[in-house]
């Protein structure tokens, strides 16, 4: 077994972020509920000095590294604004889900034109994929919702 695959790496980034998300080796870092910042992971990761940690010194191994927003800046590949502050969202098979205040959009963040798509008005708070991969929309006045394309 390579010690690779048992070393465990605790990254923190100081900041104060509102949400994050890692897909598909884009680590989106979430500045506040308008901004979403979109950096390499994969690159990140092969420019971090990780250790080489022998398998038997504890039972997981673990490292701990610190670093601050500044240091991600070389490994940005894009930062997305919003018109309004975003409520609730996810990355599905590259398609940015979110909610804001006109209601359930889409963007694609990794294409060249990121301009949000409504794809149903409402006043909704909660966005949730369901096992069938259907997105679930919850409004706190008006109920569920079951959406699919």
């Amino acid at each position: 077994m390579d010690t690779f695959d048992i070393l465990l790496t605790n990254l923190s980034i100081k900041g104060t972020y509102f949400d994050v998300s890692l897909y598909s080796g884009l680590l989106y870092l979430w500045d506040n509920p308008k901004e979403v910042s979109i950096y390499h992971w994969h690159k990140l990761m092969h420019h971090l000095t990780l250790t080489q940690l022998p398998i038997y010194q504890e039972p997981l191994t673990n490292q701990s590294l610190f670093m601050e927003e500044s240091d991600l800046r070389p490994f940005l590949f894009k930062t997305l604004t919003f018109d309004f502050p975003v409520r609730d969202s996810f990355i599905f098979r590259h398609h940015l889900y979110f909610l804001d205040e006109e209601g359930f959009k889409e963007r694609y963040p990794e294409n060249a034109d990121t301009t949000s798509k409504l794809l149903v008005k409402g006043d909704f708070h909660q966005l949730v994929i369901g096992s069938n991969y259907r997105m679930i929309l919850v409004s706190q006045t008006d109920g569920i919702y079951e959406w699919h394309n």
